[in-house]
């Protein structure tokens, strides 16, 4: 499913997102050693560039291999590149890829958030345009 909206207003949406998950739990995306919040940026060429919140370099997203100066680990790095489809294709992301579950139906919780973070975080991105919505569900 996709949305119908610019990819500059969507990746105002990927930011928006990127701030939830770094303003809650274990505050992925947001370094506190330095203070910054991971962000995305667009170019001129519709490429999607993320600024590392920890170590503060440019990271091309649509590279298949290592991502230089990328910190965050495979899981979000995932969740990355489905933010960057959803800027450039307007692919919306489906509600299990926030705060998700073990792949085995378990609840653990893969992003060691706690219940009460997980929550909040659910919340708040369900209301963004970015995840899927209810109607949206097949």
């Amino acid at each position: 499913m996709s949305c119908i909206s610019t990819p500059i207003k969507r990746i105002q949406d990927a930011n928006a997102l990127i701030r939830v998950i770094g303003s809650h739990g274990r505050r992925l995306f947001f370094c506190s050693t330095t203070g910054r919040l991971a962000r995305l940026e667009l170019d001129t060429h519709n490429r999607v560039w993320l600024i590392d919140g920890y170590t503060g370099l440019q990271v091309y997203t649509h590279g298949k291999g290592k991502w230089e100066g990328f910190s965050s680990g495979d899981l979000m790095r995932r969740l990355v590149e489905r933010i960057r489809d959803y800027i450039i294709r307007g692919e919306v992301i489906p509600r299990e890829c926030i705060v998700p579950a073990c792949e085995d139906g378990g609840e653990i919780d893969l992003w060691e958030y706690g219940e009460e973070a997980c929550e909040l975080v659910r919340a708040a991105a369900f209301e963004l345009p970015i995840i899927a919505q209810e109607d949206q569900l097949q």
